[in-house]
């Protein structure tokens, strides 16, 4: 399976496409100044705070010769704030969507694609200590609650990974997969959208 990682954007950019997977077409839905809607983001969503943080760290990385512990001390607060351990060199499609950010680990090296959902309790990584090898997961993907994404594989295009999961092989595209360790069901429930 191919995996492509998706085109880098600015902070802002990043930002305004996680966004939108909070607040589904916000711009349409109310005639409140973006302002306001922003600080309810900011403010009010805990998901959204956390990928916030997510993002912070990157954007601070990039700043010359203090960059590095700005963006550790970004990291530790996030790791105290919400319980999860999310390694400073996962890359992170636009559009993440992590409705509860608590419990979620991400190993070093793990790649996100574009408007991935991730739910609580949550494990990406590897399979075996050392390894270096970790999971890229596909645009459209959700990772239901407790699920663990471990070792050298792909999660397609529009997959759904179901709680609780472990999945050790390849998902392909559109596919449910669920169990421990996870199979793939033969045919997907279709979801709205």
């Amino acid at each position: 399976m191919a995996f492509a990682d998706p085109p880098p954007l600015s902070f802002a950019g990043y930002l305004r496409a996680d966004a939108e997977r909070y607040l589904p077409g916000w711009r349409k839905l109310t005639r409140k100044p973006d302002f306001i809607l922003w600080m309810r983001l900011l403010l009010l969503t805990p998901g959204f705070q956390f990928v916030f943080w997510l993002r912070l760290q990157r954007a601070l990385r990039k700043i010359p010769l203090v960059g590095g512990g700005l963006s550790r001390i970004a990291w530790y607060i996030t790791n105290m704030a919400f319980a999860s351990d999310i390694d400073p060199s996962v890359r992170i499609g636009p559009g993440l969507h992590v409705p509860h950010p608590t419990g979620i680990v991400m190993g070093g090296g793990s790649r996100l694609g574009r408007n991935v959902t991730i739910l609580q309790n949550a494990t990406l990584g590897q399979a075996h200590r050392g390894t270096g090898e970790t999971p890229r997961i596909g645009d459209d993907v959700e990772i239901g609650v407790g699920a663990c994404v471990l070792g050298d594989i792909t999660i397609g295009k529009g997959a759904i990974v179901g709680a609780n999961s472990v999945v050790l092989k390849d998902v392909s595209a559109g596919a449910v997969a669920v169990g421990v360790p996870a199979r793939e069901l033969p045919a997907r429930i279709n979801r709205p959208g």
